[in-house]
């Protein structure tokens, strides 16, 4: 049982693409479930768009998620291991798998450059991507102007409310290959190595909002209040199943 904490969407207007690589559109949105044991379990999804390819040009879109939250420093203050994470362990499988961050990407500067002395920000990646959308009919559609279109999610379990970033965000990745043939180059599949993707391209900027989502994670009291009482009750009808059960075989003492 859970509370299902509502995910306040906090995003820019996304940069009009100008590199041959795909980006979320301004549609991310999430959810972050506390569960009774504490555990808070986060789904993503939205869609994306890539204007510079077909479907048929690319062997599919991956994505990456900072779970731990961009920040000035190329590992997290808290590198939390999650798990039930989406992850893809290889060009055709998804499975879920535990994650913690072992790589990072530094978010370019914008345009004009900022002030001297400004922090470089890094978005934090696992070894592997947190999800892909191998191109097909059903996952993949070509657009009528050119370029192609499809969604994506992403899901995983943080160890505790307090490990929630204030933000969680997306990035996309170019793995290449053609439908059908995936890449055979083991960088496509690095989500540290491979600069083919939306942020080092300039598509979306996380620091700004691009992306991203802010969990809002109240009303905790609530949930917890309401996770107790469930078991209470659920105590409670145990209970009086087996008082019940113990009265058929013996009378009870007077």
């Amino acid at each position: 049982m859970g509370t299902l904490l509502t995910a306040v969407l906090t995003l820019g207007s996304v940069a009009v693409a100008v590199a041959d690589t795909a980006y979320p559109n301004n549609d991310t949105s999430g959810t972050f479930v506390v569960n009774a044991d504490g555990t808070v379990t986060a789904t993503l999804h939205g869609t994306w768009s890539w204007t510079k390819q077909t479907c048929e040009n690319r062997y599919g879109t991956a994505w990456a998620v900072d779970w731990w939250g961009v920040s000035t420093s190329k590992t997290p203050a808290n590198n939390f291991t999650l798990t039930n994470a989406s992850i893809v362990t290889s060009p055709t499988t998804t499975t879920t798998g535990s994650v913690t961050a072992t790589g990072y990407i530094a978010v370019p500067p914008g345009s004009p450059p900022p002030p001297p002395g400004t922090p470089t920000y890094y978005f934090h990646v696992s070894t592997y991507y947190a999800g892909q959308a191998i191109h097909s009919a059903t996952t993949c559609t070509d657009l009528p102007g050119g370029g192609s279109t499809g969604s994506w999610s992403a899901t995983a379990t943080y160890p505790n409310q307090s490990d929630l970033p204030p933000q969680v965000c997306v990035n996309m990745y170019d793995v290449h290959g053609k439908e059908g043939t995936p890449s055979t180059n083991p960088i496509d599949y690095n989500p540290s190595a491979q600069g083919d993707n939306s942020i080092q391209q300039k598509l979306i900027d996380p620091t700004a909002g691009e992306g991203c989502v802010t969990p809002n994670p109240t009303p905790i009291p609530i949930g917890t209040i309401g996770a107790v009482f469930a078991a209470v009750l659920f105590a409670g009808g145990l209970g009086f199943v087996q008082w019940r059960s113990s009265r058929r075989r013996r009378a009870p003492a007077a």
